[in-house]
């Protein structure tokens, strides 16, 4: 009889206040002060229970509340099926913290897998069958349009980084795949003389208006040329 008071008193002590005269309130006592340490230590609890480094018995009481749960069914004043109540439904509350917490890394997971994506449609590599890479920024794809300047057509390659660039091309050709070849000739003769990579840059140059043929396209402007360079031999020469 005295282990049974020293039990209650023990509980006392802690703060617990446990109305012994009812087991139904004796029960949920203790399921809400093992709750409590539950979300107390929620993310340790749920990493051990995870991995199968403990059980729920262990990681949902204290030392103490076990010691306490021992009297309470040595002193018949909590029986084995009441315990078993409680465990039980602390592993059903466990089991769906953990399912849970399981979703939420899926729905993180599946979130990053679609900006990844998204990140893919910005570049056009889903939906454009041919990719040329922007020679200036070196992370976006080119794209391809026509300009109208005094009812002359004109190819035109762009990217979102600001590079533009217009030049005559073959209207039975894709301009990209004209771009990419100059780029590819211009990248390869540089190779067979020096080792490094080139950069590329754009520059204008002025045209002049020619009064023998009276070419008005040929007016003075600002036209935009694209030049390869490189510091390490010092070449420089006109790609497009």
């Amino acid at each position: 009889m005295m282990a049974g008071v020293r039990g209650k008193e023990r509980w006392a002590a802690q703060g617990r206040d446990v109305t012994f005269m009812s087991p139904m309130g004796l029960k949920e006592r203790i399921k809400k002060r093992c709750m409590d340490h539950m979300k107390k230590h929620r993310k340790r609890i749920l990493d051990n229970l995870r991995n199968c480094f403990s059980d729920v018995a262990a990681e949902v009481m204290d030392v103490s509340e076990v010691n306490a749960m021992d009297e309470l069914l040595v002193n018949g004043e909590l029986s084995q099926d009441d315990y078993l109540e409680i465990l039980m439904s602390l592993e059903a509350a466990l089991r769906d913290e953990i399912m849970h917490e399981d979703l939420l890394q899926a729905e993180a997971a599946l979130a990053e897998e679609e900006a990844w994506i998204a990140d893919l449609e910005d570049l056009d590599l889903c939906q454009q069958a041919e990719f040329v890479l922007c020679p200036i920024c070196k992370k976006s794809g080119l794209d391809e349009a026509i300009d109208w300047t005094d009812d002359i057509e004109t190819r035109v390659v762009s990217c979102r980084c600001g590079f533009r660039l217009p030049f005559p091309a073959d209207p039975e050709t894709s301009a990209l795949s004209e771009f990419q070849g100059a780029l590819a000739t211009a990248f390869h003769a540089h190779r067979q003389h020096c080792g490094e990579d080139p950069s590329f840059h754009v520059q204008g140059v002025d045209t002049v208006y020619d009064m023998a043929t009276d070419d008005s396209h040929l007016a003075r402007s600002a036209l935009q040329r694209l030049y390869l360079g490189c510091h390490h031999c010092g070449q420089r020469a006109c790609v497009l």
